[in-house]
């Protein structure tokens, strides 16, 4: 394997271990509280848990969303998300309801 081939492939393992792991970045919140209800599928699922579809790039597992549910503000943590492939900002996600990111 030359040096540029190895380095090319260290890079993809690099990539697949972040992805697999969430080592990329520290959580986010994303605030979807501000926008029109038609932007975004929002169901409960149980107790504390709901599944949403939306568009936003760069949601990831581990993440928080800022929603505006029933005249009131909730902060849902994503545990699985799933992208689109067209288009491709659009994802389903599940969510289970979260006090506040740390």
């Amino acid at each position: 394997m030359t040096g540029r081939t190895k380095q090319a492939w260290y890079m993809v393992l690099i990539s697949t271990l972040e992805k697999a792991v969430n080592f990329s970045r520290p959580a986010k919140v994303h605030d979807f509280s501000q926008q029109s209800p038609d932007a975004f599928a929002f169901e409960r699922t149980g107790e504390h848990q709901a599944s949403m579809t939306g568009q936003g790039r760069n949601v990831r597992r581990g993440d928080y969303l800022l929603l505006q549910i029933d005249q009131n503000t909730a902060l849902y943590q994503v545990q699985n998300i799933d992208y689109y492939s067209s288009p491709a900002d659009m994802w389903t996600a599940l969510l289970i309801e979260a006090e506040s990111p740390d």
